[in-house]
């Protein structure tokens, strides 16, 4: 009896070893804020905001989904371009669980079957999706780009890929269709410009 009460003031008192961990590294954390900074540094409370900029590794956009490694603080840490990035805690959650943000919001969708890419600097294809797939463009869209960030969510989970710019159809306006409107009335242009030249120019008679 008495050996059974000091082992039970051993672990109420002096709790060695047990360790009781809200996350497992690494995982998968996805923003759920409009914006997210990723900082050099955890000592960013008294910074100015002109500092802070200088601080600042990389903006994330909402439901962009990051590789996190460990925790310091209130912060979470991740490798960005070689070096440890900071980013709070409250702005990510574990990419499986369910978001405050109950459903992706969309503002474009896949005009063509097309592949998917981690980044641009590998294009090795992951996968592919599907056309009609509802999808959230990242970071703006510029029809200049080749490649352009987006976001979809499937079976509650949402994804980061990269994919073909062209493969997008932003507002009801597909990219493709932008090229080949281009295309046809560039032709048209040139067809007219070749008609004035070859137009033989009427005679004009001299009045006596």
């Amino acid at each position: 009896m008495k050996k059974l009460m000091t082992l039970l003031l051993i672990v109420l008192f002096f709790p060695v070893g047990i360790v009781f961990a809200d996350d497992a590294f690494p995982f998968e954390g996805r923003i759920i804020y409009n914006t997210a900074k990723i900082y050099s540094t955890t000592e960013i409370f008294s910074l100015s905001q002109t500092e802070l900029e200088d601080v600042t590794l990389r903006t994330l956009s909402l439901h962009e989904v990051v590789n996190i490694n460990g925790e310091s603080g209130d912060f979470y840490t991740l490798e960005i371009d070689g070096q440890t990035g900071y980013i709070l805690k409250t702005l990510v959650i574990n990419n499986n669980e369910k978001s405050p943000v109950k459903v992706l919001e969309t503002n474009a969708e896949i005009a063509a079957t097309c592949d998917l890419y981690k980044t641009t600097d590998d294009l090795t294809p992951i996968r592919s999706l599907e056309k009609g797939v509802k999808v959230r463009i990242l970071n703006g869209f510029d029809n200049k780009r080749e490649f352009t960030q987006i976001s979809f969510q499937e079976n509650g989970t949402i994804y980061t890929y990269y994919v073909k710019t062209s493969a997008l159809k932003v507002k009801g306006v597909n990219y493709t269709t932008i090229i080949a409107v281009t295309t046809i009335l560039a032709g048209i242009s040139i067809a007219l410009i070749i008609i004035k030249i070859v137009k033989p120019k009427p005679i004009i008679k001299d009045k006596k």
